[in-house]
């Protein structure tokens, strides 16, 4: 399941191929799981804009029944109609344009993008969800992660749900290959549900430690959870977790609310640092999971045969959270 660094790498494909660019075309798949709250066509129609004002509608229908007469779009001598210049451009100027996409934005695991009009896109990754891009002249790139591969050799991409085509040729598509991904169209994304009820996002507005240690000791459950808590700290997954107490030298399923005094001098403290490096150097990476740290827990948790090369008595799992996973040696 994709976690903040791996949608902070789709948020970085969607502004290197669609920030500063207009929609020529959008093309969807009639999928109304994935698609929510907006039907699929809507979603195309207000991303492409590819409607005629209603204003100029009667002007368009006219021109049509003047250009049966003419040969060059604005002169033809043998019949002598004549569309002025003026009203010529004008019917050029009633396509609404496309949408002009002007940043991508992500809290947690949520993303969207901001266009010129509202409203605006929001999309959940889910569980499998990601993006696939290709420029004219053919470079690829793919937001893609441990246990989701994209195979972006054919295109577009199998399980795609909608493709957004750039005027300058940059092809954009999003997949969604088992359907609990969505997308959204809101207002305002960061002031509407879900967004709105998410917690800090440690990459973008981490807490200080002092508001971070209040939070953190007023929870009764165990240390991982309070982590999980997206209305506490968006983004943070499984894999997160584990890794930040894994570096923190902190057991999963201790209680947030046993640490001693001391505990909390040194241990509370220990997770926040780690939440940072573990969140940064993933993001530094773009989610390249080769590129993460040989010595971090990541590599052995995905991998049994690994884990065993580790050795099964140093790696812990928990029979009542079957996704916890530490260091019996720590």
């Amino acid at each position: 399941m994709p976690e903040l660094p791996e949608v902070e790498r789709a948020r970085r494909v969607l502004e290197r191929f669609c920030v500063g660019f207009v929609v020529k075309c959008c093309q969807v798949v009639q999928d109304n799981k994935v698609f929510e709250g907006v039907a699929p066509d809507t979603f195309k129609e207000r991303m492409t804009g590819d409607q005629l004002a209603p204003c100029v509608l009667l002007l368009h229908l006219l021109s049509r029944m003047l250009l049966l007469f003419a040969h060059d779009h604005r002169d033809c001598s043998r019949c002598d109609v004549k569309i002025p210049e003026n009203v010529w451009q004008e019917l050029c100027s009633c396509y609404i344009p496309g949408a002009t996409i002007l940043a991508a934005r992500r809290k947690g695991k949520h993303l969207w993008l901001e266009l010129k009009e509202r409203p605006w896109p929001l999309i959940h990754l889910g569980m499998t969800g990601s993006f696939a891009a290709v420029s004219p002249d053919g470079t690829k790139e793919v937001a893609e992660y441990v246990n989701s591969r994209v195979d972006a050799e054919s295109w577009p991409p199998k399980f795609w749900k909608f493709r957004l085509v750039m005027e300058n040729g940059n092809d954009v598509a999003f997949i969604a290959i088992r359907r609990f991904e969505r997308v959204r169209m809101q207002q305002d994304p960061r002031r509407e549900s879900p967004v709105k009820d998410l917690g800090f996002d440690p990459l973008t507005d981490m807490l200080p430690l002092a508001d971070f240690k209040d939070e953190l000791l007023s929870r009764s459950g165990p240390v991982k959870g309070a982590l999980l808590d997206q209305s506490f700290c968006a983004g943070v997954g499984n894999w997160i977790a584990d890794e930040v107490l894994y570096q923190a030298r902190l057991h999963p399923q201790t209680p947030s609310s046993s640490l001693s005094l001391e505990q909390v001098k040194v241990e509370v403290e220990a997770v926040w640092q780690s939440l940072q490096m573990v969140i940064g150097k993933a993001c530094e990476e773009e989610a390249d999971s080769s590129k993460f740290p040989k010595d971090w827990l990541f590599h052995y948790r995905w991998n049994k045969k690994q884990a065993s090369k580790w050795s099964n008595d140093r790696m812990g799992s928990s029979a009542a959270e079957e996704n916890d996973y530490w260091c019996t040696a720590c």
